[in-house]
């Protein structure tokens, strides 16, 4: 994968690509550190967290990058942890250089054992996956990957 300058082909592709270009240096330049969580339930002030209610709610992850042959391609995914032990996962990608976009969407039950998030898909996607996870402030990092909290 190689990151480089992005030259648009039109003026509404290239906007996009340059708002999220924006978004991604903004987003790099902002430093979590280790300011607390506040206080509620699933939370507690030293800055980190594996706790399952702080996990309730939507995170998002963008990606933004060039491919080989000079593509630009974005790729989003979404998840959707809710209070009933469900998850919902959606996967948006993009080929912004030659418009092409597809997504997909997947079910699991979910559930904390210790520090580790485990997901069980349900049809017709199946299998048990683990990721160590934990969140600090509005991030949640599942296995090494970030994921920003959706704002409403």
């Amino acid at each position: 994968m190689r990151f480089s300058r992005i030259m648009p082909r039109s003026t509404s592709a290239g906007r996009f690509v340059l708002s999220c270009s924006a978004l991604l240096v903004v987003g790099a330049a902002c430093s979590v550190g280790d300011a607390s969580l506040g206080t509620g339930p699933g939370r507690s002030g030293g800055g980190i967290v594996s706790s399952s209610f702080a996990l309730v709610g939507r995170w998002e992850r963008f990606v933004l990058f060039t491919d080989a042959g000079g593509a630009v391609h974005a790729s989003e995914t979404l998840w959707d942890f809710r209070s009933d032990g469900t998850a919902l996962r959606t996967v948006v990608t993009r080929n912004l250089t030659d418009g092409f976009a597809d997504a997909i969407t997947t079910v699991a039950n979910w559930r904390v054992q210790g520090s580790s998030l485990v997901l069980d898909f349900v049809s017709p996607a199946s299998g048990t996956v683990q990721f160590f996870f934990h969140i600090n402030r509005d991030i949640l990092t599942l296995d090494g990957r970030d994921f920003v909290r959706a704002r409403p």
